[in-house]
């Protein structure tokens, strides 16, 4: 059939014929953004609405979550040369518009308060740049690098509360210790939480921690460490009892979580806890951190840390300083013969020197029988088998232990002045980890420099400064600790980590060590 055009009433257009249909064209309506609930306004609704959320602070959450990730990306920077992180620092751009972006000021562009690029980096660190809008001029865009960014990290963290070393440190041992008796879920719980979960959170949600302030109440922190230190005794015999007592109802595979997730609390939590515990004045704190070494067979780290560790540490004369290149294998060859015997030399010259006279029980009796009193234990729990189990938790542990011995010094040196002797111990001769929930599962244990300064300010006082002065790994510890393991993959990340600091450090005592 003929078809017809025909238009809106009102215009002038062809007309239906006989036997013609006619189609007609229906006008497009023109959107209405004055009455609500109309398609036509929806995007003003929903401007509307997320500036109201932009009103209402949310972005001020967003930013002290960004800034722990430009803390955590600002580390990552530091492995490169000092030309080119400033590079890094260099190639951030602002894309905000012209309202400054402050905590009482207009909010328009606060969605924009970030922009991402992938920073010029001549040795492919393969850091991502991040900018603040705090740290950002927005009038000139002139940017403020690296000073201004450490400057609102301070402003944007808070410290870790007492709860947080609490939870972080506690929770694990008790998912074991269920997991011992009820398996399953509790014991794969326990275990990820040590072998995976603290190192994902650091990296997913990685905040800023700022320090404590100096006058904060420390009494709390003390009963933390007592927790821990007799939680470590009780977990050895319920462990050595869930993996080779003959009333256990654990499977293999069972058996084989309970170990590994107790040898790595052993060594990452109840290893932290008793080296505070031994540098504590209170004596029953003492010998509680003794005990707790003695029941992992490791008792005389408890002196060799403080007599020998402490004073000769990043120099050769002690042990538990690894030099550059050599492998951790060689080291702990090195260090458990070494550390063992130095520590017992320490002891005895210490009651040579004494004028009184030191009648205590010399310190190695107590290590050698505090061992040999956890043994019989363990043959009591498992037999033959239990004595086999506790021998591989310990040495299990003593891994962990020397593992963080091996990551916090390696490589860095004292220079050795016109006298011969060492420059004093400074800031810059330990490693740090400034990541914050291994930081409190550790009990600040990654904050080393400040500890090897002040070995008597307790674990939640302890600073961290800027990377310049206090030298930071850009991994957690743990992760550190497990690079280590690869020896030719830890000396490739760790050369730039060490090229930066001697530009920064200078120190002539530098040769590398044949890797054995």
């Amino acid at each position: 059939m003929p078809q017809a055009e025909s238009h809106h009433p009102g215009q002038k257009g062809p007309v239906a014929g006989p036997g013609q249909r006619v189609i007609t064209q229906r006008p497009q309506r023109e959107p209405r953004h004055d009455q609500p609930g109309r398609p036509g306004n929806q995007p003003a609704q929903r401007q509307q609405r997320r500036r109201r959320g932009l009103d209402q602070g949310r972005p001020l959450r967003r930013l002290r979550r960004l800034a722990g990730m430009a803390q955590q990306i600002d580390q990552r920077g530091n492995r490169c040369g000092q030309n080119e992180y400033n590079q890094h620092v260099s190639a951030l751009s602002c894309r905000l518009l012209a309202h400054p972006v402050t905590a009482n000021g207009p909010r328009k562009a606060r969605r924009d308060v970030t922009w991402r690029r992938q920073a010029p980096c001549g040795r492919g660190c393969g850091a991502a740049a991040l900018v603040l809008a705090r740290s950002c001029d927005t009038m000139t865009h002139k940017r403020k690098g690296a000073s201004g960014m450490l400057k609102m990290l301070k402003k944007s963290s808070r410290p870790v509360p007492l709860v947080a070393f609490t939870l972080a440190s506690v929770l694990p041992v008790a998912f074991l210790a269920l997991g011992a008796a009820q398996g399953g879920f509790w014991l794969w719980f326990g275990f990820l939480y040590m072998a995976a979960f603290t190192v994902l959170l650091d990296q997913l949600l990685p905040f800023g921690t700022a320090d404590a302030p100096e006058g904060q109440d420390v009494l709390s922190s003390d009963n933390v460490l007592v927790g821990v230190g007799a939680a470590a005794l009780v977990i050895l015999p319920i462990a050595t009892w869930a993996i080779a007592g003959d009333s256990s109802s654990l499977s293999l595979g069972e058996r084989l979580l309970m170990f590994l997730g107790t040898g790595l609390w052993l060594g990452q939590v109840a290893h932290p806890a008793a080296h505070e515990l031994i540098h504590r004045t209170n004596k029953p704190m003492f010998h509680l951190g003794q005990a707790v070494y003695s029941a992992m067979l490791i008792g005389h780290h408890a002196s060799a840390h403080r007599l020998v560790h402490h004073r000769h540490v990043a120099t050769d004369l002690d042990p538990n300083s690894a030099r550059e290149g050599e492998s951790f294998y060689a080291f702990v060859r090195r260090a458990s013969v070494d550390s063992f015997k130095a520590g017992l030399k320490a002891e005895n010259d210490l009651r040579a020197r004494s004028s009184s006279g030191i009648r205590d029980l010399h310190p190695y009796v107590l290590y050698i029988g505090g061992a040999l009193v956890a043994l019989i234990l363990a043959l009591s729990i498992g037999g033959f088998t239990g004595l086999i189990v506790w021998l591989l938790l310990a040495a299990h542990a003593q891994v962990q232990v020397y593992l963080s011995d091996y990551v916090q010094h390696y490589g860095l040196r004292r220079v050795t002045r016109e006298d011969g002797k060492a420059e004093p111990v400074a800031l810059h001769h330990s490693w740090n980890t400034p990541h914050w929930l291994t930081s409190a599962m550790m009990l600040n244990a990654p904050r080393h420099s400040d500890h090897h300064a002040n070995p008597s300010r307790p674990y939640p006082l302890l600073r961290l400064d800027t990377p310049e002065v206090t030298p930071q790994l850009p991994w957690p510890l743990p992760v550190a600790c497990t690079m280590a393991l690869f020896p030719k993959y830890w000396k490739r990340q760790m050369r730039p980590e060490l090229e930066r600091w001697r530009s920064l450090h200078g120190g002539a005592d530098h040769a590398e060590v044949t890797p054995a």
